[in-house]
């Protein structure tokens, strides 16, 4: 995603049914990883469907964003450089996981066993709400299951919101 390699675990029944199956994507919420979900995810796989589930950037298996511990040495003709680096993990970014979320899908709607017309997807707490977001801009998407979402934070985040009147 965005050129950072997202892990992920694919779950298909032993025996389909059809060549094409139904697809579900699930995203796991707040600090979540896709191990997690594993449980649910065998279930729709035994019922008939193709299930993906995955790590956001940074969090569980996937790899992380790196940014330069020091400025970037001046450039050489053959631009390379060796340079120090941190990890950026397990940082909730809701554009970087509604990225990532997207990408999944277009992952998913790539694979063969996938059936085009019928991806669905399936978020749990603040990946709830990240469900409604990508569905709402992807058509490819048919049907979305947001269990407990976090829809808006701003209340929680704004100058005055709920952080400020609840937390002492």
């Amino acid at each position: 995603s965005e050129g950072t390699r997202m892990a992920a675990e694919v779950y298909a029944p032993k025996t389909p049914a059809t060549e094409k199956l139904p697809t579900i994507i699930m995203a796991h919420g707040w600090g979540g990883v896709a191990a997690n979900l594993r449980p649910d995810a065998v279930a729709f796989a035994r019922a008939g469907y193709l299930v993906v589930t995955f790590d956001y950037r940074g969090w569980g298996s996937s790899d992380s964003r790196v940014v330069l511990t020091a400025p970037q040495p001046a450039r050489t003709k053959d631009l390379k450089f060796t340079a120090e680096v941190l990890e950026v993990r397990e940082v909730v970014d809701p554009i970087d996981q509604t990225t990532d979320l997207a990408n999944a899908v277009s992952w998913a709607y790539a694979e063969p066993q996938c059936d085009k017309d019928r991806i669905g997807l399936w978020g749990s707490s603040y990946s709830g709400g990240h469900v409604v977001y990508v569905a709402a801009r992807d058509p490819r998407v048919k049907a979305t299951v947001s269990q407990v979402p976090a829809l808006d934070s701003r209340g929680a985040a704004l100058p005055g919101g709920e952080t400020d009147t609840t937390y002492t």
